[in-house]
């Protein structure tokens, strides 16, 4: 009889561990929420001037560049990477400094330029790790992408740190969660049927959406992390 109702009430924990998760990963959305209130619209407008330029320098650098068409193509690369690496850098950022109550404007996009050669080796030492893991197993690569997930907050966070050294902190700041984020990116899959729906449209709030939750994970791994070296 004990082990009867041992087997009874196990599946009853797994089943309260699987709704405690599940909470979590909604209370992240809610949070994201609760932030981009009275946001949205700059959001929306840092958004759409990213969605803007990636498009302009991945599809229309070809066309104007006065070499042949396979020149066009390398050297339209290129510069594609060093414009749109800090770019991108400067989107992610934008949404923690939004999720952090600070005076945010259009400019901020821009805020890797101003930290030029360590944001581009770093993302770029960021993007050589996942491509090398990617090409030994697909598994590898999406398990490090999501170690590395929170690389460009790291950056922002410490200026100190080099491109190696801040991918080092987001795996150490990952460990154990890899699993959470790749179920929290799960949970908006129903939101990007939606966008696809709307012909695309529904993106320019559904990225917001999906980078405020994410700089909140950040945030809660940081504080998790001073919480036990506090311990």
């Amino acid at each position: 009889m004990e082990h009867v109702g041992v087997s009874l009430g196990m599946p009853l924990f797994y089943n309260l561990i699987i709704i405690e998760f599940m909470d979590s990963l909604s209370n992240y959305r809610q949070r994201a929420l609760q932030s981009l209130e009275g946001n949205w619209g700059n959001a929306v407008i840092v958004t759409v001037i990213y969605l803007l330029i990636a498009s302009i320098f991945q599809v229309g650098l070809e066309s104007v560049l006065p070499f042949s068409k396979d020149i066009s193509k390398l050297s339209g690369g290129l510069l594609s990477i060093l414009i749109l690496v800090p770019i991108g850098w400067g989107f992610l950022v934008y949404f923690l400094r939004l999720v952090r109550h600070e005076k945010l404007g259009v400019k901020d996009l821009f805020a890797g330029f101003a930290d030029y050669a360590r944001v581009l080796l770093a993302m770029l030492l960021k993007t050589v790790y996942i491509l090398l893991w990617t090409l030994l197993l697909i598994l590898p690569g999406i398990y490090k992408s999501l170690s590395y997930a929170l690389t460009e907050y790291v950056l922002l966070d410490h200026p100190e740190m080099n491109g190696e050294q801040a991918i080092r902190e987001s795996m150490r700041l990952m460990r154990g969660k890899e699993l959470s984020l790749f179920l929290l990116g799960l949970t908006f899959i129903g939101w990007a049927i939606l966008s696809i729906i709307t012909l695309g449209l529904g993106f320019i709030f559904l990225i917001p959406y999906i980078q405020t939750a994410l700089a909140h994970f950040y945030e809660d791994a940081v504080k998790e992390d001073r919480g036990a070296i506090e311990l």
